[in-house]
């Protein structure tokens, strides 16, 4: 995250006695109506059936969709993608190359999905005949923070040099990037109120139980709370005591 951050939008949304994790979501909500109206007007400038802004997640290394727009009429959906097997992986992939022609950097065009030798796997779960992706950052930055995608050109067999050009002009608009910046700080504010509340489940789960607990209980109780897989995301889990004496971990508990 970086250390000088813009003004966050809405910040007049909440009032000055709400719960701060209200707040917060209320906060989120207004900035992905933001992203969402973009994602319409690109969609409409472009004569696209849909438009997908997806956020570059470099830790699981996907690109995570922040908000999509369908053309009325246009039944679609878009799911995380890796960057190794996507469009918008593709248009990662040439921004991270760098190439001479730095206003349209990382533009891809690709007008049949379907016969394309880098996306075989992905034309039997993705239908969709063309599309056009393009990397975004904050102006005056190289840090990327997304791609925005659309998806077959309605009046045409596929999209243009014009339409490619305003692709462009749209990644480079600051309230884009400003939208998608916030977004982030609102998700991550989210996550700590939710790793506060866990650890606040356990320390009221522990002090008012009935009967002083073993310790195999308590650990089991801790990993029983409530949100604490879909936070963590994690298919196992398992406590562990360090022997300093030893210095050995021995497993308490599994789940």
């Amino acid at each position: 995250m970086k250390s000088a951050l813009p003004q966050l939008y809405a910040d007049n949304l909440a009032e000055p006695n709400s719960h701060p994790a209200v707040e917060s979501r209320q906060r989120a909500r207004q900035v992905s109506l933001v992203l969402r109206t973009l994602a319409e007007e690109i969609t409409a400038s472009l004569s696209a059936a849909a438009c997908c802004i997806y956020i570059l997640d470099w830790a699981r290394q996907e690109l995570v969709p922040s908000t999509f727009w369908a053309a009325p009429g246009v039944h679609t959906s878009f799911t995380r993608q890796s960057l190794g097997n996507s469009i918008a992986g593709l248009a990662v992939e040439a921004w991270n190359q760098k190439l001479p022609d730095h206003a349209r950097r990382g533009l891809v065009r690709i007008d049949q999905i379907a016969g394309d030798p880098r996306l075989q796997s992905l034309a039997e779960t993705f239908p969709h005949q063309n599309a056009l992706a393009c990397p975004f950052t904050l102006p005056g930055s190289d840090s990327l923070l997304g791609v925005i995608l659309v998806v077959d050109k309605q009046n045409a067999d596929t999209f243009s040099a014009a339409d490619e050009q305003k692709l462009v002009d749209f990644s480079n608009r600051f309230d884009l990037a400003l939208a998608v910046q916030n977004l982030e700080l609102f998700q991550e504010k989210q996550r700590w109120d939710q790793e506060l509340n866990i650890i606040n489940q356990i320390n009221h789960t522990l002090a008012s139980a009935a009967h002083p607990m073993d310790l195999e209980t308590a650990c089991r109780l801790i990993l029983e709370m409530p949100y604490l897989k879909d936070l963590f995301q994690f298919d196992a889990a398992e406590i562990c005591l360090w022997d300093e004496a030893t210095q050995t971990l021995t497993s308490v508990v599994r789940a």
